[in-house]
């Protein structure tokens, strides 16, 4: 028998089967069938002795896809009278209908499926045990799905050409990059080779007068004379203007023993191609099979790209906002196309429409743009195509009326800024722009996002939760605008926030075909739903505010109206009854300041250096053991939350008595440090005694002050001393150590504590910070169980990109965290404090955020202005207020303006009116005077709202109507609003109602 041949290949098939079938014995039996063609193995029901499939192997460097070895065992199997054949390389096990193969039906209705095996390069590798499993494990689901298939009628099998079609283009995708060597350079190569060999296709099947069929001998032996071949065709298709296919294909490196893997997934994957032929699918289902093939190639390389149904919505919310009057007025419709998308937008946009009037311009700047634009429509470019690629935009004049650009690169902003400011737009175009959601907030975005409020009218800003706009996840929301070039936009911009996915409201676009119309109209019928309302809508499927174009301009930020305002204040609400300050249950201070940590805290080399006597750096504790004076001086040291630190220093505490230090090595090191001039400095504290330092008490948790991207609270199960560059915290009950380091090292604590932090610099721990640090009751904290979380507490604490499994706050999902954090994390928020999947959410992207930015402060006075709009339904001033103080002349009102917060207000009567005495601070104060006491009382409740900038009117009549409602409104929030501060720090309280006064008062 010869090695890695047929007969090889049967021989370990055998074993396998027997080892398939031996479990199931009482259904199938496996018999041998020998014939001119060879040995087969026939499987047969047990009872009737019927054959239901005949099965056979070949080795590795073959294709089970391959025609001359599916016809021979299809040939055995109509002799046999089986209706099913199964053929398998041990890579794949591929089942086939014998009667479908017989009348050379399409490959979709020839396959029952096929099941990846094992990854064996060679017949020998099979014969591994490890191999075995998986070779058994497919042959096993292969008879299974044989079993379901019979049992359908011809009339209920569905076969979904598209979805065949990328799955298997797929499937030969992964073997090329898996024959590749290691790498994003090599992994890119296969794909392009890959991509490249599709749009080869897809072209010629357009253009088959000046473009060969590609095509390899078959049996060709040499992977490199291979994709010499390949190279050789597209270099002939690049001289008749196809620039878009590489000049070579020879960079790819394939790992040694692979290459018979390598020749039989090209060959492959180009008769494949030709077989199935791409020309008999609609332009929907050929669409919809290429964007799943360049969506997971996307997904490969990590780029990401919206999805077909963030498209479809962005699309049809441009159309609703361009009208149904301009919409069908008949003008030729022109969209470019920018970005990642690469002709899907372009794609999406003509086959919604039905347009024969319009047109597409797909921008592409390097060669694999251009590719995949081939590869989006279909192979259809040319003179007369509706999509077209377009290499250069400087130099087009023609306006145009819709735009769709891509930018997940922040460092494309500037470019996305200038073609917002210079690109020729019809006088009502419509702007579609998917962008990173830190686009709404990050300060380097402010110039994009002044630009996009100056020359446009920002029509919708969407996020969504429960699924991701792009793939891979990278936090996508997209904004519609129009452009208003003279007249200013009469309505508000709608902020919508998805809280269900999208296929809880209008049909996927993984959807039948023949849903297409349906799905079209549903999704009019929910953006219809979006607009409805001129109030906006909260609800348990979308949240919309109705923000005003004003009021967007102003505000540089816009994160704000993407929060869903209940989603923070139901946190509040479900967290903070159940905690208290650290304060209650420890004494949190700052480490140990010797002053001179060269002297006081020498390393285990200069101990051994001078034989430092072991007394002075170690010490003997409570329980009689003897351990060292490890000194932490640095955040590094720790990397654990059970502490174990690599700590080198030790602490050397020395008695008050000198003379007890007689004749030691100890006072040698102090009489030196003294000829050096150390006691001298103004950093030791005491200089009569400097050299004595009263032993410290070592704490039960510390907390690294510089937590250089990470967060982590150390127990201090070693009773190690702590420098200043930790904060020490001893806990009266001293048992309830690990269950409160756990509790401070989840997310749940990571995020209270930033909730609760004041300064601005939020990566730097105080100990203030520390103090207010909320931790969960008795009742809670005994339920938390420390030996379920030994690998969590023991293993080496990473930064928050590592730890959340995302580079942004923007793409943050409980499933992207690290299973032992986020199995701490579920049994806290979830069993212990009942928070729902939307806020579990929201808590770790408030804890990435609050992190680096400190908006804490500002996301909680909105939360808090929900509850009290919610409870008491008050409106801001900008509702009833300053409409009428705008219909007022310029000298019937006054504007007054504080430096800083008033104090103290006081009213009183003068001789000539009244004055109003604002005191900011101890010896600032300001006087305004008054001519009326209505007046002086406005100025006075303003005051007492908390805020800095007024505009009060002079008008007597307008000053009697608008007083007794501005004077309970002060009242109902004077009354509400205290006692919802009182969880929060005293000196974070000002700030909070600063912020919810300013919310309130703005126009």
């Amino acid at each position: 028998m010869t090695t890695n041949g047929i007969a090889h290949a049967r021989s370990v098939l055998a074993k396998c089967l027997q080892a398939t079938v031996g479990s199931d014995a009482s259904r199938h039996v496996i018999e041998e069938f020998t014939s001119v063609e060879g040995s087969f193995r026939v499987l047969r029901e047990a009872g009737t002795q019927r054959a239901v499939a005949v099965v056979d192997a070949i080795p590795p460097s073959e294709s089970p896809f391959d025609e001359v070895p599916r016809d021979r065992l299809r040939a055995v199997a109509t002799r046999l009278q089986a209706p099913y054949f199964i053929l398998t390389n041990f890579r794949r096990v591929v089942s086939y209908r014998t009667e479908a193969v017989l009348k050379r039906l399409p490959d979709e209705q020839q396959t029952v499926g096929w099941q990846n095996a094992s990854d064996v390069r060679t017949v020998i590798d099979a014969e591994a045990s490890g191999m075995q499993i998986g070779i058994t494990s497919a042959l096993r689901q292969a008879i299974h799905w044989l079993d379901i298939d019979s049992a359908l009628s011809p009339e209920q099998r569905v076969t979904d050409s598209s979805a065949f079609f990328s799955e298997r283009v797929l499937t030969l995708f992964d073997d090329l990059v898996q024959c590749c060597e290691s790498g994003p350079e090599q992994r890119d190569a296969a794909l392009r080779l890959g991509t490249s060999i599709l749009a080869y296709v897809l072209m010629h099947v357009r253009d088959r007068e000046n473009l060969d069929q590609l095509s390899l001998p078959y049996g060709l032996g040499s992977a490199e004379l291979m994709t010499d071949l390949v190279g050789a065709f597209f270099r002939q298709a690049r001289r008749r203007g196809h620039t878009m296919l590489p000049e070579r294909v020879d960079d790819i490196s394939i790992v040694a023993g692979r290459e018979g893997v390598f020749r039989m997934t090209l060959s492959d994957l180009i008769d494949f191609l030709h077989r199935f032929d791409p020309e008999r699918l609609s332009d929907h289902e050929l669409h919809r099979a290429v964007d799943a093939v360049l969506q997971r190639c996307a997904r490969i390389a990590r780029s990401s790209v919206p999805t077909i149904d963030a498209l479809d919505l962005a699309l049809r919310m441009a159309s609703h906002t361009r009208g149904p009057s301009v919409a069908s007025s008949g003008e030729r419709r022109r969209l470019l196309e920018i970005g990642q998308t690469q002709g899907l937008a372009s794609v999406r946009y003509l086959l919604m429409s039905n347009d024969a009037s319009g047109e597409a311009r797909v921008y592409a700047r390097t060669a694999e743009d251009e590719r995949a634009i081939v590869l989006r429509s279909s192979g259809r470019l040319g003179v007369d195509a509706d999509v077209q690629i377009l290499r250069e935009t400087r130099f087009v004049r023609s306006p145009w009326s819709t735009v769709v650009v891509t930018s997940t690169d922040v460092r494309e902003r500037h470019r996305l800024r200038l073609l917002l400011e210079r690109l020729p737009l019809d006088a009502d175009a419509t702007v579609v722009l998917f962008l990173p959601i830190s686009a709404l907030h990050d300060e380097r975005y402010d110039a994009v996002r002044s630009t996009l409020a100056a020359r446009f009218a920002i029509e919708w800003l969407v996020v969504s939760d429960a699924e991701a706009l792009a793939e891979p996840d990278t936090g996508v929301c997209f904004i519609v605008a129009r452009h208003v070039p003279q007249v200013e936009a009469a309505h508000a911009a709608r902020c919508v926030y998805l809280r269900r996915p999208i296929a809880a409201f209008f049909p996927s676009s993984k959807a039948s075909r023949d849903l297409e119309q349906h799905r079209l109209r549903a999704l009019d019928t929910f953006v219809a739903y979006l607009d409805a309302s001129r109030q906006g809508k909260l609800n348990d499927e979308a949240v919309v505010r109705m923000i005003p174009q004003e009021f967007l301009r102003r505000h540089t930020v816009w994160e704000d109206f993407l929060v869903p305002p209940d989603v923070l204040s139901s946190i509040i609400s479900k967290t903070l009854p159940h905690v208290r300050p650290l304060r209650q249950l420890a004494d949190v201070s700052g480490g140990l300041r010797t002053g001179a940590n060269d002297v006081f805290a020498p390393d285990t080399q200069q101990i051994a250096s001078e034989d430092i006597e072991n007394i002075y750096w170690q010490r003997v504790t409570d329980d009689g053991s003897l351990v060292d004076n490890l000194l932490l001086t640095s955040a590094d040291e720790i990397e654990s939350m059970l502490g174990l630190p690599h700590a080198d220093r030790r602490l050397l505490c020395l008695p008050k008595d000198r003379t007890q230090m007689h004749g030691s090595n100890v006072l040698t090191r102090i009489e030196r440090a003294e000829r050096d001039g150390v006691h001298l400095r103004a950093s030791v504290r005491h200089p009569s005694h400097w050299w004595h330092i009263p032993p410290p008490e070592a704490p039960h948790l510390v907390v690294p002050k510089q937590q250089a991207q990470r967060w982590v609270v150390a127990l201090n199960s070693v009773s190690a001393y702590a420098a200043d560059a930790f904060v020490c915290i001893s806990l009266t009950q001293p048992r309830m150590a690990e269950r409160i380091a756990l509790w401070m090292n989840s997310t749940i604590g990571l995020f209270l504590s930033e909730l609760m932090r004041q300064d601005a610099h939020v990566q730097s721990i105080t100990v203030r910070d520390a103090q207010e640090f909320p931790i969960a009751s008795d009742e809670i904290l005994e339920r938390i169980d420390p030996q379920a979380f030994t690998g969590l507490t023991r293993r080496r604490v990473s930064t928050l990109a590592d730890e959340f499994g995302a580079l942004s706050y923007d793409s943050i999902r409980p499933e992207t965290v690290l299973r032992d954090r986020r199995k701490l994390d579920a049994f806290i928020m979830t069993e212990l404090l009942g928070l729902s999947e939307e806020e579990q959410r929201w808590v770790y992207r408030f804890a990435y955020s609050w992190w680096s930015r400190a908006s804490n402060i500002r996301h909680t006075a909105n939360a808090l202005l929900y509850e009290l709009e919610r409870r008491l339904r008050i409106k801001p001033l900008r509702s009833w207020y300053w409409p009428r103080i705008d219909q007022l002349p310029e000298k019937n009102r006054r504007e007054i303006v504080l430096d800083a917060p008033a104090q103290d207000v006081t009213v009183s009567a003068t001789m000539f009116g009244w004055q109003v005495r604002v005191a900011m601070s101890s010896r600032d104060e300001l006087v305004i005077d008054t001519s009326t006491s209505e007046e002086a009382e406005c100025i006075g409740l303003f005051l007492r709202l908390g805020v800095r900038a007024m505009e009060i009117p002079s008008d007597a009549i307008l000053i009697a109507e608008l007083l007794p409602q501005l004077r309970s409104y002060v009242e109902l929030i004077d009354e509400h609003l205290p006692p919802m501060l009182v969880p929060f720090p005293e000196d974070m309280r000002s700030s909070v109602r600063f912020d919810i006064a300013r919310a309130l008062c703005s126009r």
